[in-house]
């Protein structure tokens, strides 16, 4: 164990620093014999574990912590798909009073499939919820981390599974800087946030699907009255929700929207797919980026003309330099004074999205995620989305929608570009269609499907691990 001052964070850390794997081979190890305000440094690896804070006012990071690289997020993994029980498989878990000293930062967190947990607001009832970040009255901190491929699912004796990416009830939890994608949960498939108060600033929260029970892939929001998310300088944008607020849904309680792009989300169940109100949920949206527009002071409904995958903004959006002018400005460029340091853009008023504003970062690259290599059918054109995919028991449902006639080919790669499957192939198609597909042939690994309609060509990423 060695002291070190951390020079990337913004004030100086006194205690120990614990690092993994030198000083203990497991993150938790390091978690338990830490003390307050010490700082568990882990070095690059996937570490199969589901961690726990223990209410212990500690740091757990990456080197990004102290360098500032964004590789170390994508190197530095959290692998919570080997708990040592079901029932307790997010893979971090801040369930004992935890306060904004107890901090998680630089990881990616995957494969965690939730904990379940009885609700306190309606008698009890079990749920499991929280795949990849699981917070129940705590109020600690999340900051730049990948939090990808989380999938919470009901199983015997639960009412739902939610919270796929992140869980938060009774709770003030600070979720800033990360990446939310590609989780899935049957409510708040990205985030979940149950009766807290929540600052959730310059996130990309995208491709999250699910919504069969409650809605809301992206940023779901339940409570009462006087509770209040802040949503702030997000991007949330091509998530997918079977029952209503394919982006945000607010259900009785409040959210406050202001700088954040809320674009081509979809539901199947109708109402506005990007922010949808239900049971008296109330809503702000200032100075944000709309699809189709939104009421509000400096709303705009124009295409965000996001430049690539991790949809920074091209030089050309119309939100750059359009986010709140009272809003906190965009760092500085040293070597280009009164102009944004990128990922900002343009001048130094506050863009609209996740990477405007001082709290931003410039996320690593998620095209691996989201992408499909040449020979396996061509690169993604993201626009709307044209189809989804949803994990129903060993197989997968996939929707799509054409919003005139097309023909339509859908067909499963593998990893390597190889074809593996044409499930559709010049079929002209208007309208609504689904079909389920079951993998039991196939052998475990990452599938691409593909579909071409017209010019547009569109992918999704599965894992199949049975």
């Amino acid at each position: 164990m060695i002291f070190l001052s951390l020079f990337f964070v913004p004030s100086l850390i006194l205690g120990t620093i614990i690092n993994v794997p030198n000083d203990y081979t497991s993150i938790q190890q390091a978690i338990n014999s830490a003390l307050d305000f010490d700082t568990v440094l882990v070095e690059p690896n996937r570490y199969y574990e589901n961690i726990r804070f223990f209410g212990k006012k500690i740091t757990v990071a990456s080197n990004f912590l102290t360098t500032g690289d964004n590789s170390y997020i994508s190197s530095t993994i959290i692998d919570g798909s080997n708990p040592y029980h079901p029932d307790t498989a997010s893979c971090v878990r801040f369930i004992d009073h935890e306060d904004t000293n107890s901090v998680l930062c630089g990881f990616t967190l995957t494969g965690g499939t939730g904990t379940v947990w009885p609700d306190v607001h309606s008698g009890g009832i079990l749920f499991r919820e929280g795949g990849g970040i699981f917070i129940d009255s705590a109020s600690p901190v999340i900051k730049a981390n990948l939090i990808v491929n989380n999938n919470v699912q009901v199983s015997s004796g639960l009412h739902s599974a939610g919270g796929g990416g992140i869980r938060i009830a009774d709770a003030s939890p600070r979720i800033t800087s990360n990446v939310i994608m590609l989780n899935y949960g049957r409510y708040g498939a990205g985030v979940s946030e149950f009766y807290s108060h929540s600052v959730i600033r310059n996130n990309l929260i995208m491709l999250n699907e699910g919504g069969d029970d409650y809605g809301g892939s992206g940023i779901w929001v339940w409570g009462a009255v006087d509770d209040t998310a802040l949503i702030e300088n997000n991007t949330i944008v091509n998530n997918v929700s079977i029952q209503r607020g394919g982006g945000v849904r607010v259900y009785g309680s409040v959210a406050v929207l202001k700088n954040c792009v809320v674009w081509g989300n979809m539901s199947y169940s109708g109402g506005n797919p990007n922010i949808y109100l239900t049971a008296g949920g109330r809503v702000a949206v200032d100075y944000c980026c709309v699809e189709n527009g939104y009421a509000g002071t400096g709303n705009i409904g124009s295409d965000p003309c996001f430049a690539d995958t991790n949809k920074h903004l091209s030089v050309s959006s119309p939100c750059v330099d359009s986010g709140d002018p009272t809003s906190p400005s965009d760092p500085e460029d040293s070597l280009n004074p009164g102009y944004a340091l990128y990922p900002s853009m343009g001048l130094l008023r506050t863009d609209m999205g996740a990477y405007g504003g001082p709290e931003r970062i410039d996320f690593p690259d998620i095209t691996s995620y989201v992408g499909v290599e040449d020979n396996a059918g061509g690169v993604i054109g993201y626009g709307k989305n044209m189809f989804s995919i949803f994990r129903i028991g060993e197989g997968f449902r996939v929707f799509f929608q054409m919003e005139s006639p097309k023909v339509v080919d859908l067909k499963i790669y593998e990893s390597n570009g190889s074809l593996r499957e044409i499930l559709l192939e010049n079929e002209m198609i208007t309208g609504e269609r689904s079909l389920e597909f079951r993998f039991e042939n196939f052998p475990h690994g990452i599938y691409f499907f593909v579909m071409q309609a017209g010019e547009m060509i569109q992918s999704r990423k599965v894992s199949v691990l049975w």
